[in-house]
């Protein structure tokens, strides 16, 4: 639905692309913003958990209206 066209944008996809190039998209962002990977400065670690719950949120309601769609 075109309420999702934000989400789709967030990941950096285009609107309505398979799920599995959303999946492919979260997982790079998630390489390179992950705060495990920004132990050394605590700055950066708090923006890197802010960006990652910033890309987990769009990603669960693709999912989610995902499913839904194949349910019924």
């Amino acid at each position: 639905p075109e309420k999702l066209r934000p989400d789709y944008r967030r990941l950096g996809v285009e609107f309505g692309a398979p799920f599995d190039e959303v999946r492919t998209a979260y997982r790079e962002l998630m390489r390179r913003h992950h705060p495990d990977r920004h132990t050394h400065d605590p700055e950066a670690h708090t923006r890197a958990t802010r960006t990652t719950q910033q890309h987990n949120e769009p990603l669960q309601r693709i999912k989610a209206w995902e499913l839904a769609k194949r349910a019924g």
